[in-house]
């Protein structure tokens, strides 16, 4: 996670590397797609509504500048895919890899007050493909979010 608690003394920040960052992004290039692929088999009118809803969180929060609710969203936006992949093991290796991640995302854009508008993608084209009869297409979608989203994760890093 991304506090330390040693009994008896302090909590500590974990901060995590450039490295660190770019190792999570390659492992999850290869894990999420899965989880997306698994959901899709899975996905439901109820499902579709409940993503929905957390994409308008995000949105809102961009919205409103708050860091708190976008990532705390985006973060759940993910977790509710690797629920509905029905896969356990997928889901809490994910959850092991990725919350760190987003944690560390919530405290960079914070402190560093980055403009929410430009830093945050839409999940909604995510969501679209998860409506459609191409898996490939959809592993494609997930593996684009998380290659661009890791300019979140390393801001000194540029757009090719």
């Amino acid at each position: 996670g991304l506090i330390l608690k040693k009994a008896n003394t302090a909590s500590f920040v974990t901060e995590l590397s450039s490295q660190q960052v770019a190792e999570i992004v390659d492992i999850r290039m290869e894990l999420e797609p899965k989880a997306f692929l698994l959901a899709h088999q899975q996905m439901t009118p109820e499902k579709l509504a409940e993503l929905r809803d957390l994409i308008h969180q995000i949105d809102d929060g961009v919205s409103d500048s708050d860091y708190y609710r976008v990532s705390q969203n985006d973060r759940a936006f993910h977790q509710t895919i690797w629920r509905m992949s029905e896969n356990k093991t997928l889901e809490k290796i994910l959850n092991q890899l990725c919350i760190p991640l987003f944690a560390y995302l919530m405290v960079l854009l914070s402190t560093s007050r980055s403009d929410l508008k430009k830093r945050v993608q839409s999940h909604s084209v995510l969501l679209d493909y998860l409506q459609r009869d191409d898996e490939a297409a959809l592993a494609q979608a997930v593996r684009d979010h998380i290659w661009n989203s890791r300019f979140r994760f390393l801001p000194n890093e540029t757009e090719d």
